[in-house]
Order: C-alpha cells, then structure tokens, then sequence
C-alpha cells in the first residue's frame, strides 16, 4: 500500500510522525511518502520517501499558504492513504477525498483545549474561537475515512464526531536509545526525570518544576527542547 503522511508545520524527523509512525510503517512493507514544508532537500531515509516543499516564513504565512503547496505535492503522489498531521491540513483533507482518497487525520492535540493556551491570542479570543473550531470539526471529521488519537481524551472528544477512532499514544520505542544511553561516551548513570519537548505552560512545565520540589535528594528534572519564552 501507497500511504503518505502530510505535514505542513512538523520537522521531516519528528518523532511521532517519522520514527513511529512512517519508519514502522515501512517496516511493514508498505511504500510510505513524508511530505513536509522545510525547504530541505528530498532525501529518502529508512525507506521513507521525504518530499519537501518551500518553507513559509511567519505563522499566517504558514497557515494560509503552506497547506496548498502540500496539497498540490500531494495530489501528484496518487497515494492510497493519505494520513495529515496538522489542523491546518483539514482542507486539504476534504479536497482529497473530494477527488476520492482515503483520508486520515492524526490529532496530536485537543485543538479547540490548545486554542485556550495561546499566549498570542487576545483572551477575549480565545473561547469564541475555540467554540468555532468545535463546530469546524463537527462538520469537517464524518468525512474522512477514521482519525487517530494521541491520548485518551483527545480519543474522547473525537469519538463524538467520528466512530473509528484508533488511540496511537507516544510512548518511547523500547531499546531505540540502546541497552545503556550514554555509557559508549563515559556518561555516569543518574537518578532523573527527563522530559522531552516544547517547554511550555501549557506543557507543565511549572507544575513539573513544582513536583521536583518534594523528590528525595538526589533526583534531578531534565527538561530538554525549546523554550516558550525567556521567562
């Protein structure tokens, strides 16, 4: 099977989407197509395909702009599964299966719960907004083919519009930092906490600040990846 999965906003090695998702897929024995808007060469990588398109500068450029490149990419794939990744992709979506694809849409997010979080957003905003995004997907998620859910409750709120629902949580890929990280470089075991990812408010990154506060000496919390702000 021809599956391609759609990104306009995601790095080409995002962990959910290229090493969980496309490589295992590959794996499988299908022939999988990433589609991101990086600006970076092609390249194909444990058997996956990655096509780029022209990246876009600012976020309403991005919005407004970078989800047609991918579609017009796309269209051009003829693939038999088209798995998107991002709520600026729903369109493009809907346009697929216009011209009969079969569509997937992966909430990595509770979207109209993240619009209550945007710092940019003016507060008065933001519940308008997210009670419009709420209708949005009422009508918009029938169409596709199913939707996959990264946690429980987004699997949840997305059960109500749609009923195949499939939960693909992001657990880490036993053995894939090897039997022992760190030890072919000196790296003395530690006692930590890691997180990974974007450190955010609305990530918890204050209330796992506040958690370490009552660990037993000697455990430390590692946050790694890109900060909100400097505060």
């Amino acid at each position: 099977m021809r599956v391609s999965h759609l990104t306009s906003v995601h790095s080409r090695f995002d962990t959910r989407i290229f090493h969980k998702e496309c490589v295992s897929l590959a794996r499988a024995g299908h022939v999988v197509t990433l589609v991101v808007a990086d600006g970076l060469p092609d390249a194909t990588v444990e058997r996956v395909a990655i096509r780029s398109v022209p990246k876009a500068s600012g976020r309403l450029t991005r919005m407004l702009l970078a989800p047609w490149r991918v579609f017009w990419l796309a269209r051009r794939l003829k693939a038999d599964v088209y798995h998107l990744h991002d709520p600026e992709l729903l369109p493009v979506g809907l346009l697929l299966r216009l011209l009969g694809a079969r569509v997937i849409y992966d909430a990595h997010e509770d979207l109209p719960k993240q619009v209550m979080a945007k710092a940019y957003l003016p507060r008065w905003v933001r519940r308008p907004l997210a009670t419009l995004l709420e209708g949005a997907l009422r009508l918009v998620l029938p169409c596709f083919h199913a939707l996959v859910a990264a946690t429980p409750s987004i699997r949840q709120r997305l059960s109500r519009h749609h009923r195949w629902v499939v939960e693909i949580k992001n657990f880490p890929i036993l053995g894939a930092l090897g039997d022992e990280p760190g030890a072919e470089v000196g790296l003395e075991r530690r006692t930590s906490v890691c997180y990974v990812g974007g450190v955010t408010r609305a990530r918890g990154a204050l209330e796992m600040v506040a958690a370490a506060a009552h660990w037993p000496p000697g455990v430390e919390l590692v946050l790694a990846g890109p900060m909100e702000d400097d505060a």
